[in-house]
């Protein structure tokens, strides 16, 4: 695989230990790496859910022999329930703990820098969304 495949494995790896018995506030039902299923073609049984992707990618040479990546790593969560900006809410906390438990996603990386989060708002009537 490759380092970038390898990276988006190790994320894969860390947000699968959120639930419940781990100590945290969700028990989510999957978690995938590699592509988003879209909001209209998901089953509110499916949620909470979390999609892993690797976006884009800055390279800068360092030196003659090194350049260095980042790393775009998008993190998007579905919930459903009458509850659910709580629930969105306590599953980004969740998130945020799994990537950062190993900024070096098991030394792949260098570090793992949280960024920005998008919400729609609580504008949809059956789910709330976020991007990490």
């Amino acid at each position: 695989m490759s380092l970038r495949a390898d990276i988006l494995a190790d994320a894969e790896d860390a947000l699968k230990n959120i639930s419940v018995a781990n100590g945290y506030n969700t028990d989510l039902q999957s978690v995938t790496a590699g592509e988003l299923t879209p909001i209209d073609k998901m089953s509110t049984g499916n949620c909470p859910c979390l999609f892993v992707i690797d976006g884009n990618e800055t390279k800068t040479d360092e030196d003659a022999c090194e350049t260095q990546s980042k790393l775009e790593l998008v993190v998007t969560g579905y919930v459903t329930g009458e509850d659910r900006q709580a629930q969105l809410r306590n599953l980004l906390e969740d998130v945020e703990r799994a990537m950062c438990a190993d900024r070096t996603r098991a030394g792949l990386a260098y570090n793992t820098e949280p960024q920005d989060v998008l919400t729609d708002k609580g504008t949809m009537d059956v789910y709330a969304i976020f991007d990490f």
